[in-house]
């Protein structure tokens, strides 16, 4: 960072004090992103970053003051993209492809890569919101691209902060009205942005979290504290003005490092990390003799501090993917796995500074270029690193090293196609498939049906709202999105059509991202009284459906697993800890684990003799010991949910189930109603 310390004074000086804050506020986001209990409040290192951020930039502002606009935003972007971009583009570029190499499609992957490519153009903070990849979200942390939601905040700060300064540096001596505003300009927006971010906070999260609007403040607070400084205000002159400024603007830091609330970012919890770093840089802003220096700044000042202050910006960078394709991997939980990712980090962090960011910024034939030209070859550049990423997406079957990559026996979208000549004897039949993400996971299952039988297939799922789970009722959310997915079906829906109510009915021991206790997850099965208003649900919706003259099939638990065969089918990600519960499961644990439910479908039976239930238990395992796989071949994606020849291989057994539902007898029988 170069400052004047005065407006308008020569070049500036360098402040060896901001590199290590900004060492300080890297090593705080390493902590917390590695282990959040080391560190609760690390993250407020980004916050840190912003202030010093605004401060720095608006120094950079300050050396161009006397030029025309055009000529003063084109300086600042031709730094800007100098400083910025290479090291960004080879690490997204870099990521991209081992991302594409390692990490299987699925829904916890399934908007990395869309992330990604928003990056390149400064608003994967925007992309984290639309996908609603939040910070809460257990996706965010295996988004390789999740960190550089910051340098979107970043980048779209500096698309409009140059209009404010210039605007202050020329319009300031100005009498009346235009001094005024152009003195008052900066000050009124970041208040404003205060505002708002205490008012959206508490209402959307992810949007106070993520967006500029809620974040402006922060950097601007770097931006005004310089401009005080111009004035001589807020400057520790002194070495007891020094040693107050450091011991209460340190003091605030280190609080909000150990005790902000994520739950409440940026207001409140933002403030202490903005107060406090405002208040370090005011005492280290001007130059002092080494005695008079207080032992914190001395600190800040240690080569080991500078050194990493200076390379923070590619650590920054690297350490998030390198955690998470570890997490993907070789896993994230023990120590030396903690210490390789460390490691990893700075030697990737200090590759980057030595061999991509110093030479660029140092570069002599760079810096004599046109600012235009520089602007105009970053520009091209960024597109034509945008258009390598997405070369390398459309090519994922070619770079992955994944066994899923094999897509007709993992993913459950499409059936391989229809071979040979079928009877399509049950065309103008529907069948409307109902549930939660395991009615789409029969999708391989209703494709080859249509394409053999004929019939008119529809899945209509909502997320993780369940219809007829027999587990739990479900909530108000989902009990809205349920009864406009029944709307939905009674509009179109015939009598003697099929309902097919899909859904996870046992309760999984493991997600994609996290095994759950396992005395929690016996807890919630036992428990009579979820199943029994699980129950009262279910009553209500098939009675609703059977009066309609539909025929209803409802599909008996499935086995659950222990560890995702998607994460764990690799060589590269086996011995990952997330599988070392195994792909096996004893028979008689499983027959345990769905009694329950068992007994509530015995009881729907009997009330709704009409009721079709189909079980696919005894198909997926025949033995004494379930398995996730045939041999080779998978039967789940994940651990609860089919793959792609887990459906063809219970198809026959559905087919039959179909067959003898919609017989030939049946089918003259409803020949009055109106059906073809």
């Amino acid at each position: 960072m170069t400052d004047s310390g005065v407006l308008g004074r020569g070049r500036g000086r360098y402040i060896p004090s901001i590199d290590g804050l900004r060492a300080l506020a890297v090593m705080a986001v390493l902590v917390y992103h590695l282990e959040p209990r080391w560190l609760p409040g690390g993250f407020t290192g980004v916050d840190i970053f912003f202030v010093i951020s605004g401060y720095v930039v608006s120094g950079s502002l300050a050396r161009d003051q006397a030029r025309h606009f055009l000529s003063f935003t084109l300086g600042f972007y031709a730094r800007r993209i100098l400083r910025i971009f290479p090291a960004l583009i080879l690490c997204l570029l870099l990521v991209m492809l081992a991302s594409i190499a390692l990490i299987p499609e699925a829904w916890l992957s399934e908007t990395s890569h869309r992330t990604g490519l928003f990056a390149f153009f400064g608003v994967s903070n925007v992309a984290l919101v639309l996908f609603d990849d939040g910070y809460f979200s257990p996706r965010a942390e295996f988004n390789p691209f999740t960190h550089t939601w910051s340098l979107g905040v970043e980048e779209q700060f500096y698309v409009v902060f140059p209009l404010i300064f210039f605007v202050w540096i020329h319009f300031r001596h100005r009498r009346g009205l235009a001094g005024l505003s152009a003195e008052a300009l900066l000050v009124v927006l970041m208040a404003a942005s205060l505002v708002y971010a205490w008012w959206e906070t508490p209402r959307s999260l992810d949007h106070a979290f993520y967006l500029l609007p809620s974040r402006f403040w922060e950097l601007a607070a770097g931006g005004l504290l310089f401009k005080l400084h111009q004035r001589g205000v807020l400057i520790a002159r002194n070495e007891t003005q020094r040693i107050l400024f450091l011991t209460a603007g340190l003091g605030l830091v280190m609080f909000g490092l150990g005790w902000s609330d994520k739950g409440a970012m940026p207001f409140p919890w933002a403030l202490p990390a903005v107060l406090g770093t405002s208040l370090v840089i005011a005492a280290i802003a001007v130059a002092a003799d080494k005695a008079a220096k207080p032992w914190p700044q001395r600190l800040l000042e240690h080569p080991a501090a500078i050194h990493v202050g200076k390379i923070s910006y590619s650590l920054y960078l690297w350490h998030w993917p390198v955690y998470v394709m570890m997490r993907w991997t070789l896993g994230l939980e023990y120590g030396w796995q903690l210490l390789m990712a460390v490691l990893l980090s700075f030697l990737l962090a200090e590759a980057s500074y030595r061999f991509v960011e110093v030479p660029v910024r140092r570069n002599g034939w760079s810096r004599r270029q046109a600012n235009w030209k520089t602007v105009t070859a970053g520009v091209a550049t960024i597109v034509l690193s945008f258009s390598v990423a997405q070369e390398m997406l459309n090519s994922r079957a070619q770079l992955s090293l994944s066994v899923t990559k094999d897509r007709e026996l993992w993913y459950p979208l499409a059936w391989p196609g229809a071979t040979g000549s079928h009877e399509q004897d049950l065309q103008g039949r529907q069948l409307f498939a109902l549930g939660d993400s395991h009615a789409g996971a029969y999708a391989t299952m209703l494709q080859a049906l249509s394409e053999r039988r004929g019939v008119v297939t529809t899945i209509d799922f909502a997320g993780a709202c369940t219809p007829a789970s027999l587990l739990r009722n479900a909530g108000p959310a989902c009990v809205d999105l349920v009864e406009q997915a029944l709307q939905r079906i009674e509009g179109r829906a015939l009598p003697g059509d099929i309902v097919f109510l899909a859904a996870l009915r046992m309760y999984r021991f493991v997600d994609q991202y996290a095994v759950f206790p396992r005395d929690q997850v016996i807890a919630a099965r036992d428990s009579v009284a979820d199943r029994e208003k699980a129950l009262e649900e279910a009553n209500y919706l098939l009675e609703r459906l059977l009066k309609q003259g539909l025929e209803v099939v409802i599909d008996a638990p499935k086995p659950v697993f222990l560890a995702p065969p998607f994460r764990c089918a690799d060589w590269f990600n086996r011995h990952n800890p997330i599988c070392a519960g195994g792909m096996t499961m004893p028979r008689e644990m499983l027959v345990e684990h769905r009694a329950g439910v068992m007994d509530s479908l015995q009881r729907l039976q009997q009330r709704f003799p009409a009721l079709h239930v189909w079980d696919p238990f005894p198909i997926l395992c025949p033995g004494s010991t379930c398995s996730a796989f045939d041999g080779e071949k998978p039967l789940f994606f994940d651990a609860d949910h089919l793959s792609a020849y887990g459906n063809q291989v219970l198809y026959p057994s559905f087919e039959d189930l179909v067959s003898a539902i919609w017989s030939v007898k049946q089918l003259s029988q409803l020949d009055g109603s109106g059906l073809k």
